[in-house]
């Protein structure tokens, strides 16, 4: 396999990519080798740099992979097997949602808020958010909508104890039909907007 070995420390296993036509390969190498090394007791990540060529992009290799180290939530004891090309695409993934999710919460109570306000704010289409968001295997840009809308308004029935209708609710959580809020409530907690306030008094 053409590759470059860096430096091991501790539990950890640098490994430099050289062509990306044999990522396949390697990581099934890879693979084997650290079902080896669990066989003969050691446990270790192997953290994998994306590909460069030449000795002279070495540093930024390794760099790479000291960077997963650092910020990847490793399970203690568990070995893993991580692609820095992977790491980017998941980072530009969740950045996406985390931007998604934060305008939403800043504007849910707008009964107007749309899939397009929301793309529009982040300077994309809602065409090509939604792919992304799918091609992610994450839910759309409207789900997300009323997963915040409905997350609020269990938070205020809640925190209202019953001293708030439950249209009162509705309007606060961004909704203005009724019909609509109940379904929504109702498909993301399988019970009614009614029933939940009911339970959360009895509590």
């Amino acid at each position: 396999m053409d590759a470059t070995f860096g430096r091991s420390q501790g539990n950890v296993l640098y490994y430099f990519l050289s062509r990306p036509e044999e990522r396949d390969s390697q990581q099934e190498t890879l693979g084997c080798l650290q079902d080896e090394l669990s066989l003969r007791g050691y446990s270790c990540h192997i953290c994998v740099s994306n590909v460069y060529t030449g000795s002279l992009k070495a540093y930024a290799a390794y760099e790479e992979t000291t960077e997963l180290v650092r910020t990847v939530p490793w399970k203690p004891g568990a070995p893993g097997l991580l692609f820095y090309e992977d790491y980017l695409r998941d980072r530009r993934q969740n950045r996406l949602k985390e931007d998604i999710t934060a305008y939403i919460m800043a504007n849910y109570s707008n009964p107007a808020l749309s899939v397009e306000d929301v793309c529009a704010a982040l300077g994309k289409s809602a065409s090509g958010i939604n792919k992304q968001l799918k091609e992610s295997g994450c839910e759309s840009v409207l789900y997300y909508i009323n997963q915040v809308r409905v997350e609020e308004a269990k938070r205020i029935f809640r925190e209202a104890a019953g001293q708030l209708s439950v249209k009162e609710v509705m309007r606060m959580a961004g909704y203005e039909n009724q019909n609509t809020f109940t379904r929504v409530f109702r498909k993301y907690e399988g019970m009614t907007p009614s029933e939940y306030a009911a339970k959360v008094q009895k509590a």
